[in-house]
């Protein structure tokens, strides 16, 4: 339960309608269950299944490489045509799986996962202007792709942001003595 509530928890940040939260909730019961969409239509009413549908075929939707980025990319603005949310759900479905990914065992799938999201899924976070996912999307995938880099340049970060704040702070007691 504690991955569709993150999933829902992050949605929430972007303000969605009901049915997306209801939606974001349910959103591994096809998959994972033996709940058919009858029965959740009958529970939860049918103004869910359309994103429920739609987080399906997503579902299906698998990475192979760059040579197939395109043709995936097409099915999911497909899908996006019908309902926005659809995308918008499975933007913060595949976020929580970044933020989890480090406790898979296989390197090679973990790999695998942060190529297709920073190839698949951050690319879409940007076109539609969701940048607080899609920049955290980008720092997961590159943190994990490129472990190395990610730990010098955040050391880096590091640094310079502690020295802006010692000037902000300093700054700010000349400013404090001088008012």
């Amino acid at each position: 339960i504690k991955h569709p509530l993150e999933v829902a928890n992050i949605l929430i940040s972007l303000k969605p309608d009901e049915d997306s939260i209801v939606a974001s909730l349910l959103h591994d019961v096809l998959e994972d269950t033996t709940i058919d969409l009858d029965e959740m239509k009958k529970t939860f009413g049918e103004s869910v299944m359309p994103l429920l549908k739609g987080l399906e075929k997503l579902s299906k939707i698998h990475y192979r490489g760059r040579e197939r980025q395109i043709e995936n990319l097409r099915k999911m603005f497909l899908a996006m045509a019908k309902d926005i949310r659809v995308i918008v759900i499975k933007l913060a479905d595949r976020l929580h799986n970044m933020r989890t990914l480090h406790y898979l065992d296989r390197d090679d799938k973990k790999k695998r996962i942060a190529e297709e999201t920073l190839s698949i899924y951050a690319p879409i976070a940007s076109r539609l202007g969701i940048y607080k996912i899609k920049n955290e999307l980008e720092t997961l995938c590159f943190k994990h792709l490129y472990l190395k880099e990610f730990e010098r340049l955040t050391e880096e970060l590091d640094e310079i942001l502690g020295k802006q704040n010692d000037t902000i702070k300093n700054g700010k007691t000349i400013l404090l003595k001088a008012l």
